[in-house]
């Protein structure tokens, strides 16, 4: 069952349909612990969980439309042998498999050298398990890559806050606050990797980045004591802070007077920390020749995804009123709002 977009201009002007896709699609690898435990029936990481069933189709099936929709077609696909056999044949894509054990860096020098980038050739990177992404979010997030191309070398598109809460009590996950803006992590990035010199490093940000246990704040630390030289202590103080922001975040969903207070300390924290700085230190870490760009996109879609058995369950059931308000997200990207 194809997924139905509003209707749109079908090619993304901004790159045009050479541009090189790779979907992330493995399986964390079994051996290595998992980044959060469960806390109940329903909340158990899940496995395989680009390729669940959802509304009739796979998950990743909604990346891959989505793509086909925005007229891309050169597409690598990331994931287990046994997982791109289930793929329907309808998609046109190039398999990557996947290493048994293979962990997130290991995945990414796997797929770097079957998608063979060019000098200075930038390449769209997509996560498998993000079902509620859409053509107009994808299109403002390459226009934007596009406008700044020559400033960095590693674009991630950041679902803002305000728009990720208009989905209420389905999701509730903590977002990344700066001075600017806050938001979640998304399923986009472009990178143009002849221009990435610490690409290895991608995989330890990636087992830490959610920063939901002091196991991951700590690992962060280290990851940041390691790349950032005189950057370093400064770096970790943000990183403290962010760590804050995110738990008085959680607070402030109590009610009362403490919920007030954390909502305000909330506000205090990520003060402290500016966008741009963190834009530093992520190119300190990557080895990126010109620099590292956070793109804000007032679509929360862009930060469902599926790590979770609740979550799942939750998208299955509630489909219907999730797509309308991506929708209309999305006709908010395309007209403005109104």
């Amino acid at each position: 069952m194809a997924t139905s977009h509003p209707t749109l201009t079908p090619r993304l002007a901004p790159f045009g349909p050479g541009l090189k896709v790779l979907v992330l699609a493995g399986d964390d690898s079994p051996a290595a612990p998992s980044r959060r435990r469960g806390r109940g029936t329903g909340d158990e990481p899940l496995q395989d969980k680009s390729f669940r069933p959802l509304h009739g189709q796979l998950v990743v099936e909604y990346v891959l439309d989505l793509l086909r929709h925005s007229g891309l077609t050169r597409i690598w696909l990331l994931a287990s042998p046994g997982q791109l056999a289930r793929l329907p044949p309808r998609h046109q894509v190039r398999g990557v498999p996947q290493s048994p054990g293979a962990d997130f860096a290991a995945d990414l020098t796997i797929a770097a050298a079957a998608v063979a980038a060019g000098p200075d050739e930038p390449v769209l990177v997509v996560f498998g398990d993000h079902p509620v992404q859409t053509p107009a979010a994808l299109r403002v997030f390459l226009t934007r890559c596009r406008d700044q191309i020559e400033e960095a070398d590693f674009f991630h598109a950041l679902a803002l806050r305000a728009a990720y809460r208009e989905y209420g009590a389905s999701f509730r996950r903590t977002s990344v606050h700066t001075r600017e803006m806050s938001g979640r992590a998304s399923g986009f990035s472009l990178v143009v990797p002849s221009r990435l010199h610490g690409l290895d490093a991608l995989g330890g940000l990636y087992g830490v980045r959610k920063l939901e246990r002091l196991r991951s704040i700590a690992g962060l630390i280290w990851q940041l004591l390691r790349s950032l030289g005189g950057d370093a202590p400064r770096g970790v103080l943000d990183a403290m802070l962010g760590y804050a922001a995110k738990e008085m975040e959680k607070a402030a969903r109590g009610p009362g007077g403490r919920g007030r207070l954390a909502a305000r300390l909330e506000t205090w924290f990520a003060a402290r920390v500016p966008i741009r700085r963190l834009e530093r230190y992520a190119a300190r870490i990557l080895g990126a020749e010109r620099g590292v760009r956070l793109i804000p996109i007032a679509h929360g879609g862009l930060a469902i995804d599926v790590d979770f058995a609740e979550e799942l369950e939750v998208l299955e059931r509630e489909w219907d009123a999730i797509r309308r308000i991506s929708a209309e997200q999305e006709r908010r990207l395309v007209d403005g709002p109104g």
